[in-house]
């Protein structure tokens, strides 16, 4: 059986996070493969995660995210926190894949890390892999595009999870790169998700430092439907109850209850559309370029709400979701992705 090791944000504070990496093993995992994260933690994301105001939050979110990932996910037996200490360990992969999540992102607060361009890797005979890889709001590689061309096209497949990222991978790097869905979309989440004794219908609220705006349209929507706001996994002072650090089961389980969602964050966005949801989608910067990019796919485009729109005009469009036309669209992408992962796993077989 060929052993496969994942290099991704697995330990990252935050729940998206967690599940993008669970879904990537699992999805690999039920394809036969002895899979594993590769556990590499760098000081620089563990300085930021914890030396803030939210240390005490951040902690219990943290032991609780282990768990997750120690009952429901394999992590390898070497935690590593630097590139140097990556390349001392020999490790017995056949395969490895980097990915998902802004794992290239050279402008994050990881900065420029070599590591998730598996510079470590130097055996030809390991297969490298990328899936659902992106720079993020990255827009040019600048004074790294050498270096990262030279990486990248050491790689066997190459697939990334939005046009910013494809376009920077062909442009940039002269590589081949396909586009895929974020792993979350391929993944069953019925083993490990949670229910939750909430009998009141509620609009659950997936984000933090939410704007005057963005309080008034959470207010408005929750007051025209009739619904309690409980905010999840950060504390707002519109809702009515704060669920700040429950499990990931615990947060799927509010997820896949809510009679409506409101998030800031893509993974927010990206349940929303797994459990059938109406939702809005809160556009924030440069971080709205891969939500916008993923519900303009999906002809959703009206779902996103930004301070310049007015609260009554963007009621009006934000209609019930019709996800018979949604999964119509998203079936043939997921399959897509699927046969990438497949395909890109038998490697130099």
């Amino acid at each position: 059986m060929n052993k496969v090791g994942i290099l991704t944000y697995h330990h990252a504070i935050n729940y998206g996070a967690t599940l993008q990496g669970y879904a990537l093993w699992q999805t690999v995992k039920k394809l036969g493969y002895d899979v594993e994260f590769i556990d590499y933690r760098p000081i620089k994301a563990i300085r930021s995660y914890f030396f803030n105001r939210y240390f005490l939050t951040n902690i219990t979110k943290s032991i609780k995210i282990e768990n997750f990932l120690n009952n429901h996910a394999k992590q390898g037996y070497f935690r590593t926190h630097n590139n140097a200490q990556l390349k001392k360990k020999q490790f017995n992969y056949d395969i490895v894949i980097v990915g998902s999540d802004e794992v290239w992102n050279i402008n994050s607060i990881r900065g420029f890390d070599k590591s998730y361009f598996f510079d470590f890797v130097e055996d030809t005979q390991i297969t490298k892999l990328s899936y659902a890889a992106s720079f993020g709001r990255t827009k040019s590689l600048d004074e790294h595009a050498e270096e990262v061309s030279f990486l990248l096209n050491q790689f066997d497949s190459i697939s990334v999870r939005d046009f910013n990222s494809l376009n920077i991978v062909k442009n940039e790097c002269n590589c081949n790169a396909t586009k895929v869905l974020d792993p979350t979309f391929l993944a069953d989440y019925s083993e490990i998700i949670s229910e939750v004794n909430q009998k009141e219908e509620y609009l659950l609220v997936y984000a933090f430092n939410l704007s005057p705006e963005e309080e008034n349209i959470i207010k408005y929507l929750s007051h025209s439907k009739g619904l309690k706001i409980i905010s999840i996994g950060y504390h707002n002072k519109i809702a009515h109850k704060n669920l700040v650090t429950v499990s990931t089961e615990e947060w799927l389980g509010y997820f896949k209850q809510a009679s409506y969602i409101v998030s800031s964050f893509f993974h927010g966005t990206i349940f929303s559309i797994i459990f059938g949801k109406s939702f809005t989608t809160l556009s924030r910067g440069d971080k709205s370029i891969k939500v916008n990019d993923l519900l303009g796919n999906l002809g959703l485009e009206r779902c996103i709400f930004s301070s310049k729109l007015n609260i009554h005009d963007f009621s009006e469009k934000n209609m019930a979701v019709d996800y018979t036309e949604v999964y119509e669209k998203l079936s043939p992408q997921i399959s897509l992705s699927r046969k990438f992962i497949k395909e890109g796993l038998h490697g130099k077989d």
